[in-house]
C-alpha cells in the first residue's frame, strides 16, 4: 500500500526480520531504505529531512519492544520525526499488545502517542495467545488499507473459532487484565531478583523475556539441556558474540518458580568450565 507512492523507508536497526519482509516488497517497487542504528533518534531525523526534501514521505518502521534489550526505542520521538516531516510510523507491536500500557493497549498507549501519524500492526499470538494478526490506526489509513493493500486478495479469512479465541481474550483483559499484568509484572521482578542474587546480569528491563549471554566458549546447547533436565525450559538465542539464554515469563507461573530458576543456573554456572571463564 505504501509502496506504491513517493515514500522512504527508514528502519530501525532492530526491528525484527518478518516486518523487514515488507521493505523488501517496498524497495522493489523503487522506495529508498535507509537503515539507521536502533534508537538513534536523531540520525532518522537527519535522513527523514533529507528525503522530504526530495519531495519523498519517510515512513519509520520500529518494534515497540525488542525483546533481550533493556530499553524500548525512542518511541515519543520518531512519532515527532513522522509528525514534522509529514510522514508515518509504522509500529510492529507484537510483543507489547497485551502485556505493555494501559488495558495492555501496548505501545502505543503506554508512550502517549495518541494522535500522532502512527499505523501499528501486531500478532495477538504473545500476550493473548490468539493467533490473530491485526492493523490499528486512524480509520481513514485503515480505509485506505482495505482499497489498495494486496493482503486482502492474497490472504485467507481468519477462521471462525480464531475469532472466538480473539473474543474471549478480549473478554478476559477486560475482565482480569489488570490483575494478570500485575502478576505477571511480579514474577518478572521476582527472577530478575534472583538472578542477580545468584551472580547474573539479566537483559529486557521489566519485560516478560529476559536474557542471560554465556560466555564466549560456553557450550550454550549443553547448558541448555542441563537446565532443561532440571525442569527449567530456556530459549537458546545465538550470535556472533555467543550464546545467550531467554527465559521467558508467564503470569500463570507460581511464586517461587523464578528463583528455581536462577538456583538452577547457578548450580550449572558452578561447573569447571563456567568458573574458568568467569
Amino acid at each position: 500500500m505504501l509502496g506504491k507512492r513517493g515514500i522512504a523507508v527508514l528502519v530501525d536497526g532492530a526491528t525484527y526480520p518478518v516486518a523487514r519482509w515488507g521493505v523488501e516488497r517496498a524497495r522493489c517497487l523503487g522506495a529508498p531504505v535507509h537503515i539507521f542504528p536502533h534508537g538513534a533518534a536523531q540520525v532518522a531525523a537527519q535522513a527523514a529531512s533529507y528525503w522530504r526534501n526530495m519531495g519523498r514521505f519517510p515512513v519509520l518502521l520500529a518494534d515497540g519492544v525488542t525483546p533481550g534489550r533493556d530499553r524500548p526505542p525512542p518511541l515519543q520521538q520518531y512519532a515527532e520525526i513522522a509528525r514534522r516531516y509529514d510522514g508515518l510510523l509504522v509500529l510492529d507491536d507484537t510483543q507489547a499488545v497485551g502485556v505493555l500500557g494501559p488495558h495492555g493497549g501496548g505501545s502505543y498507549l503506554a508512550h502517549g502517542l495518541r494522535g500522532a501519524p502512527v499505523i501499528v500492526g501486531a500478532s495477538l499470538a504473545k500476550g493473548f495467545g490468539v493467533p490473530l494478526a491485526v492493523l490499528a490506526g486512524e480509520r481513514s489509513r485503515i480505509v485506505d488499507f482495505l482499497n489498495r493493500s494486496e493482503t486482502r486478495t492474497h490472504s485467507s479469512g481468519v477462521c471462525a473459532a480464531v475469532l472466538a479465541a480473539g473474543g474471549r481474550a478480549m473478554a478476559i483483559n477486560r475482565q482480569a487484565g489488570h490483575a494478570l499484568r500485575h502478576q505477571l509484572a511480579c514474577r518478572v521482578s521476582e527472577l530478575r531478583g534472583a538472578l542477580k542474587d545468584a551472580g547474573f546480569r539479566s537483559h529486557g528491563g521489566q519485560f516478560p523475556v529476559q536474557v542471560v549471554r554465556l560466555p564466549a566458549a560456553v557450550d550454550g546447547r549443553r547448558f541448555q539441556q542441563l537446565l532443561e533436565r532440571a525442569g527449567v525450559s530456556v530459549l537458546l538465542q545465538t550470535s556472533q558474540a555467543g550464546y545467550a539464554l531467554a527465559f521467558v515469563v508467564r503470569a500463570d507461573m507460581q511464586p517461587g518458580d523464578g528463583i528455581l530458576a536462577a538456583r538452577a543456573l547457578k548450580h550449572y554456572a558452578k561447573e569447571d568450565v563456567w568458573k574458568r571463564l568467569r
